[in-house]
């Protein structure tokens, strides 16, 4: 299989250069004993390039209506954005002295192959969410 996003990385990273990002990935949540529920997650670094979000980008994000700061981000791999009904996602994303939520998937190539994902700044420092 061609390596798309290995080709594109290259060109872009002329311009671009890649930057090493933690990712902490909520793979699901499970049932306490109690009746609560717990998050179960993992953390991993990997090379992402990071740009601005396009205005084609915001259309996707339009009805959220926020006022925040948002970036898109591609990264080689599969990130998941919030899905309640299959008790997954929300994926954070370190980078730039800050935690980014995952606010919109926007593409996936492949099964898992690369993303781009759209994030929103949550906070500064890199502190594990709660």
């Amino acid at each position: 299989m061609i390596d798309v996003f290995g080709m594109a990385s290259g060109v872009v990273g002329i311009v671009n250069p890649a930057t090493i990002i933690t990712v902490v990935c909520f793979d699901s949540d499970y049932d306490n004993p109690d009746g609560s529920t717990s998050k179960q997650s993992f953390t991993l670094e990997v090379s992402a390039d990071i740009q601005a979000v396009s205005s084609g980008d915001l259309e996707h994000v339009a009805n959220l209506t926020q006022q925040s700061e948002m970036r898109a981000v591609y990264v080689q791999g599969g990130l998941k954005g919030l899905s309640r009904p299959l008790r997954v996602g929300g994926d954070i994303l370190r980078f730039y002295g800050s935690d980014w939520r995952i606010t919109q998937p926007v593409e996936e190539w492949g099964y898992g192959e690369w993303s781009k994902v759209i994030v929103t700044r949550q906070k500064q420092g890199g502190r594990s969410p709660t």
